[in-house]
C-alpha cells in the first residue's frame, strides 16, 4: 500500500463475484477512487484453473476450510463447507456451473416482503452479466462480461447419462435457466474455450488497467472503521504491517455469507455491541483472531449462541486424503500438481 494514497471514496473488503462487479462498475468513473481488499491471493495458476472442476475444492490455498458443525442426520460427520479464497470466491473453486435456479424461489421472497426481488427484475440483473455464446433468448444476455457457454467436451458417462433418462421417459432440457427446470441435460458453465471464467476474470481483468481502481491481496480486513454509526474506513494487515484508510463515500463489507456470520467480529471494552454483522459506533474488530496467528487447524470459532462451532480442520482434504482417493489415484495427481 503507497503511504501517499490512504484515502478513497470506497473501499470494498473481500474480493468475490458481487465484489468484482461492484469494483468493475464503481470504478468506470475516472474520478471515483476505489480500492478493493482480498484476503486470498490474486487468482489461481493456470494449472489449477484447468484442473479447477475438482483440485481447486482440495487445496488449502484456494479455499477456507470450513466444515459444518456434526450432523445428526448424517450420523454425527461434519459436512465440507468449501469457501473460495482468492479473487473472485467461490467463482475461482467451484464446478463453474450455470444455474440461477427457479422463478418461484424468487417470488417466494417477494411474498415474505422482499420488493424488488421478483424473478423478471432479479432476470434483467442476470442477463445485464452474462455474455452468452450460445443461448440467445428472453432469459439470456449476449453482451455482459461473464462468458457463459456449453460444455467443451461432455464425458461420454455424461452423455450416457442423459440418454438413459430420456429412455426412461424424462423430457431433455436443452436450457435449465430457461421456462422450465424439469428433465435430462448438460449445464451450461461459465468457462472460455473450455477455461474458467470466473468474476475476477470476467470484472475484475478488464479493469485492472485503471488508475483509479487499486487491488490489494493477501489483505486480511481487521476492522472496519466509524465516526459515530457512519463507516469512515478500514483496518487492515498485509505484508505483516497493520494499514489503516479512510473511505469519503462507502465502506462495502462483501466478505462471504460464512464471513458475516462469524462472531470473531468482536466489541471493545466499553463500546456498544456491533450486533451480528460488526455494525456500530467507534471501531469494530472482524475476522478475529488476526491472521498472524493463525494457522491451518488451529482457527475455531461459535457460530451462534448455542455452542455450535463452525471451525477450520486440516486434514480432511488438505493433508491427508481418504484412502478411497488414493485409490483414484488423486494423491498422485494432486502431488504432481504442487497442491500436496
Amino acid at each position: 500500500m503507497p503511504r501517499d494514497r490512504p484515502e478513497y471514496d470506497y473501499v470494498i473488503v473481500g474480493g468475490g463475484p458481487a465484489a468484482c462487479v461492484l469494483a468493475n462498475r464503481i470504478s468506470r468513473d475516472p474520478a471515483t477512487r476505489v480500492l478493493l481488499l482480498e484476503a486470498g491471493t490474486s487468482n489461481l495458476s493456470m494449472s489449477r484453473r484447468l484442473l479447477g472442476r475438482f483440485t481447486s475444492w482440495l487445496d488449502p490455498h484456494a479455499r477456507w476450510q470450513y466444515e459444518t458443525v456434526p450432523q445428526p442426520a448424517m450420523n454425527g460427520r461434519r459436512m465440507y463447507l468449501p469457501q473460495g479464497r482468492a479473487l473472485g470466491g467461490g467463482s475461482a473453486i467451484n464446478a463453474m456451473t450455470y444455474v440461477r435456479g427457479q422463478p418461484a424461489d424468487y417470488e417466494a421472497w417477494v411474498g415474505v416482503g422482499n420488493k424488488g426481488w421478483d424473478f423478471e427484475t432479479v432476470l434483467a440483473a442476470y442477463k445485464s452479466l452474462e455474455g452468452n455464446q450460445a443461448l440467445h433468448d428472453r432469459f439470456h444476455g449476449r453482451d455482459g462480461l461473464l462468458i457463459v457457454s456449453d460444455q467443451v467436451h461432455p464425458h461420454r458417462l455424461t452423455r450416457a447419462f442423459v440418454e438413459a433418462g430420456r429412455q426412461a421417459g424424462f423430457p431433455y432440457n436443452r436450457d435449465f435457466n430457461g421456462s422450465s427446470q424439469e428433465g435430462v441435460g448438460t449445464y451450461q458453465v461459465t468457462q472460455i474455450n473450455g477455461k474458467r471464467c470466473s468474476a475476477a476474470d470476467a470484472f475484475l481483468t478488464p479493469a485492472r488497467g485503471r488508475s483509479n481502481l487499486r487491488i490489494v491481496t493477501q489483505a486480511y480486513a481487521t476492522r472496519v472503521c466509524f465516526d459515530r454509526l457512519r463507516a469512515t474506513g478500514v483496518e487492515f494487515l498485509a505484508n505483516g504491517q497493520l494499514h489503516t484508510v479512510t473511505a469519503e463515500r462507502e465502506v462495502i463489507e462483501l466478505v462471504g455469507a460464512v464471513g458475516l456470520c462469524l462472531p470473531g467480529r468482536e466489541r471493545r471494552r466499553g463500546q456498544a455491541d456491533p450486533g451480528p454483522t460488526g455494525v456500530g459506533p467507534g471501531h469494530c474488530d472482524l475476522h478475529r483472531p488476526r491472521p498472524e496467528r493463525l494457522r491451518a487447524g488451529q482457527l475455531r470459532r461459535e457460530l451462534s449462541g448455542d455452542g455450535r462451532v463452525l471451525h477450520t480442520e486440516r486434514g480432511c482434504f488438505g493433508v491427508g486424503l481418504p484412502g478411497r482417493l488414493r485409490d483414484l489415484g488423486l494423491d498422485r495427481c494432486l502431488r504432481r500438481c504442487g497442491l500436496r
